[in-house]
């Protein structure tokens, strides 16, 4: 019997195979980056433009790697952060791209984006016992309302809250959102009244074209001689859950615009401290579960196993059988269940313990 099972799960195993080459194509890429900080602006001086083009790199390198750390870490735990010096910053870099470079023989400028190793970091960060949170939540869609002094709104028109957003890195965040095109059909399916009384078929219809349940109707409106004031709701479009609402004022001499990025930087802030705390990984916590996982073709099945892959907190899964309807996995993963539950629903995975057995399928 032993020997009539290893035959069959050898010859789905095959099958399975086969069905990769044709699949991995059509997988699209993954959005964000957690570990990827884009514009990092690099001014250095040296004896010559080689020298100073080095100097520049590291440094960048090494305010890049703050950056990341301070991504992925609680705000309570920043005081235990490791030194982000620059050969340490250099040893975990995957990659960097330059853009903008302005040289003379004695001074380089530039920005950077730079990426870095993801198991590197989360070592060094369990070296200090830091608990690291590194898995992005679903993305959301974002629809930055503008409201005139007159108190006219303005949703797709061009406007300091919409400019403040667009130069902004949305995707490599550990909550991702998404700006919408502003195309024809954006503007026939959703006006900005709508927006703003959190229309629920109107919110729902609109986010099903760009693939998300979550919408931020972020509406903001000039508040004084030089201030701004921002309301953000997250509406979970289609479900029974309440929206969740913030608000900040913030004042200052810049331009609306710079105003605006200051909101928004404290609403992401806001967000991502939110993530932490429910998708937050310690060290030691080292755990493994067997999950039956259920699919109704292989190509589904490559797309299940690429997802478990992919996920931050899961170390290894292991094939034990497979079948053209199931398969049986072993997952060794940091964390608790819980969490590699909540991880495993943002990539629209569903993992469920039934009589005391785990079962993984995709959301339908």
């Amino acid at each position: 019997m032993k020997t009539k099972r290893r035959s069959l799960f050898a010859t789905f195993a095959a099958a399975a195979v086969l069905a990769v080459s044709a699949f991995l194509a059509a997988v699209p890429a993954r959005a964000g980056d957690v570990y990827r900080v884009t514009g990092i602006p690099v001014d250095a001086s040296a004896e010559n433009a080689t020298a100073a083009r080095a100097k520049a790199v590291a440094e960048g390198q090494a305010r890049a790697f703050e950056e990341v750390l301070r991504k992925v870490t609680r705000r309570e735990d920043w005081q235990r952060l490791p030194p982000a010096d620059e050969a340490t910053a250099q040893s975990l870099v995957r990659s960097f791209q330059v853009a903008g470079e302005k040289t003379s023989t004695t001074r380089y400028l530039a920005e950077l984006t730079v990426t870095f190793n993801p198991q590197g970091v989360r070592r060094l960060l369990r070296q200090y016992d830091i608990p690291y949170a590194d898995a992005q939540a679903k993305p959301a869609l974002l629809l930055p309302l503008w409201r005139d002094i007159g108190g006219t709104r303005q949703l797709w028109d061009d406007n300091p809250w919409r400019a403040a957003w667009s130069g902004m890195d949305l995707a490599n965040r550990l909550t991702p959102l998404t700006l919408p095109l502003g195309d024809l059909e954006d503007l026939t399916t959703l006006s900005a009244d709508k927006a703003a009384a959190g229309d629920d078929a109107a919110l729902q219809a609109f986010a099903e074209r760009y693939g998300t349940n979550r919408v931020i109707v972020a509406e903001a409106s000039p508040a004084g001689e030089s201030g701004l004031q921002a309301d953000m709701v997250l509406y979970e479009a289609g479900s029974v859950m309440p929206a969740r609402r913030w608000s900040r004022r913030v004042s200052g001499e810049e331009s609306l615009e710079a105003l605006g990025r200051q909101a928004a930087e404290l609403y992401l802030d806001h967000l991502a401290e939110e993530w932490k705390a429910q998708s937050t990984v310690g060290k030691g916590e080292a755990a493994a579960l067997s999950a039956s996982v259920r699919f109704n073709s292989m190509g589904e099945w490559v797309s299940i196993k690429r997802k478990l892959e992919q996920s931050p907190n899961i170390n290894r899964v292991t094939l034990v059988g497979l079948s053209t309807e199931g398969a049986l996995v072993e997952i060794d993963y940091q964390g608790s269940a819980d969490g590699l539950g909540l991880t495993l629903a943002q990539q629209n995975l569903s993992l469920m313990e039934m009589e005391g057995y785990w079962v993984l399928a995709a959301r339908q």
